[in-house]
């Protein structure tokens, strides 16, 4: 029930989009959008000294909503727990959670200024380990309009979260990268009984990277974990 409870609280960066269909609306100051995206993971991470491990592919679901009164967006989105099975004999799979809250102003009529927070968890079942990064970001999102019928968007982001872990990390503070680029399409220009509903189709990249305090150091320093793949969507704006 809590998790449901906290989904409905969630709010995601989808108003850029809307405002590629909403120039000649009647709409007063503040919008709404709520919407769904599923995002087809390939997840990896590190498994000790230089040894990168990919999971088997899984499809994420995350609900998101957002604000937006004048030039302010408030916003957020709620990735659904999922667990991911890496490809070791015995291993047992991997819960993954994550979500974020941003603060935004629209710096250009297509263009927003994020600051946000992000949270990323996973657990190893039987209690093997756990992890999260969690802190600030900064961010941008956009659109620009490509033809009557579609939109490029596109979410960039980076912040310095701290990462802990049961074993590996004691309040390191590591690198966070977001990027995604796709098209958006504004169903009401094809009917305008779907006006509002807008669908998307991108690419995510998400990266989250430390050194870890205890155990062998990559020559590189720093270890990452990437989570990668396409991603659609669907939303609607009031």
């Amino acid at each position: 029930m809590k998790k449901y409870l906290a989904v409905a609280a969630m709010f995601a960066v989808f108003s850029p989009l809307a405002d590629a269909q909403a120039t000649d609306s009647a709409w007063s100051d503040v919008h709404g959008t709520i919407g769904v995206r599923a995002w087809r993971v390939d997840w990896t991470s590190w498994f000790g000294q230089d040894i990168y491990k990919h999971a088997d592919l899984e499809t994420t679901i995350t609900p998101v909503a957002s604000v937006r009164y004048k030039d302010f967006l408030l916003s957020g989105s709620y990735m659904l727990s999922r667990d991911f099975q890496f490809p070791f004999v015995g291993y047992p799979q991997t819960d993954r959670k994550e979500y974020d809250v941003n603060l935004g102003y629209f710096i250009l009529p297509g263009l927003a200024a994020t600051l946000g927070y992000k949270y990323v968890k996973y657990d190893v079942a039987d209690d093997v380990y756990h992890w999260n990064a969690k802190g600030l970001t900064f961010g941008l999102s956009g659109s620009a309009p490509l033809a009557p019928w579609a939109s490029l968007y596109g979410n960039a982001a980076y912040g310095k979260p701290k990462v802990t872990g049961v074993r590996d990390f004691n309040d390191a503070r590591g690198k966070y990268l977001l990027t995604e680029l796709g098209v958006a399409f504004p169903l009401g220009s094809l009917n305008e009984s779907m006006t509002g509903f807008v669908v998307t189709a991108g690419y995510r990249y998400q990266r989250i990277g430390a050194v870890r305090n205890t155990g062998p150091v990559s020559p590189t320093g720093e270890m990452f974990e990437y989570a990668q793949g396409p991603v659609l969507g669907i939303s609607f704006s009031l």
